[in-house]
C-alpha cells in the first residue's frame, strides 16, 4: 500500500458535531483534505525533491471510503518507502539496474542491446554494463550505462509524517472556520434569511 494520511483521524473530535451536520461533515472533510492535507504533501514532496518526473507528486488523490474515512492516498508502490525508507531488492532478477549515464535513465538494460558485463574487480564492489564501441585506430570507447547492485537501501524522507504536522496545526482551525459556515447556513436557511 501506498502512503496516506486520514483526514478522518483529526476529524473523529470532532464526531458530535459530524452527527449533528449529517451529510455536510463528509463535504468539509473532503475540502480539507483537498485545501489542506494534499497541499501539505506536495509541499513536503518539493522539499524533499522527490519529484523527478513528478509521478508522486501526482499520484495523490483524495478518496473517500464507505465508512466516512476521507484520505489523500497515493497507490504508487515507491510512496511508502520514501516515507518510511526500507530496502529494494530485486524479483525477478538477479541485480537491480541503477542507471550510470542519461541515456539510460528510465530505461531497461535489454533496451541497450551488446552491452558488456565488466565483474566486479579490486576496489569495485559492484558489476557494471557497459557499451563498448570500436574506434578506428584507437582504443575502444567504454561508457558505463548501468550499476548492478544486489540491494538499495532507502533512507526514510518522512514526507507524510512531516505533512501530518502541518496538517494537525492547520485543520483544527479549518474545521472550526468550515463548520461553523454551514451552521450559520443551516440557521439563515431554517430562518428564512438565506
Amino acid at each position: 500500500m501506498g502512503a496516506r494520511i486520514s483526514v478522518v483521524e483529526l476529524g473523529k473530535r470532532l464526531s458530535a458535531i459530524g452527527g449533528a451536520l449529517g451529510d455536510v461533515f463528509p463535504k468539509v472533510l473532503r475540502r480539507a483534505a483537498e485545501l489542506i492535507v494534499r497541499p501539505a504533501i506536495m509541499r513536503k514532496i518539493r522539499e524533499k525533491d522527490l519529484q523527478d518526473r513528478g509521478d508522486l507528486l501526482r499520484s495523490f488523490e483524495t478518496v473517500e471510503r464507505e465508512n466516512g474515512d476521507v484520505a489523500v492516498v497515493s497507490d504508487l508502490e515507491y510512496a511508502n518507502i520514501h516515507d518510511v525508507g526500507g530496502t529494494i531488492r530485486p524479483v525477478k532478477a538477479k541485480a537491480l539496474t541503477i542507471p550510470l549515464d542519461n541515456r539510460a535513465k528510465r530505461r531497461k538494460a535489454s533496451d541497450f542491446p551488446g552491452l558488456v558485463l565488466f565483474p566486479p574487480v579490486g576496489m569495485r564492489k559492484h558489476a557494471v554494463l557497459a557499451d563498448v564501441k570500436q574506434r578506428r585506430g584507437g582504443p575502444p570507447k567504454v561508457t558505463p550505462m548501468f550499476l548492478l547492485v544486489k540491494e538499495v537501501k532507502i533512507s526514510p524522507k518522512h514526507y507524510v509524517t512531516e505533512a501530518n504536522e502541518i496538517v494537525e496545526n492547520e485543520l483544527p482551525d479549518f474545521l472550526e472556520t468550515e463548520i461553523a459556515e454551514h451552521v450559520q447556513k443551516g440557521l439563515d436557511g431554517a430562518l428564512g434569511r438565506a
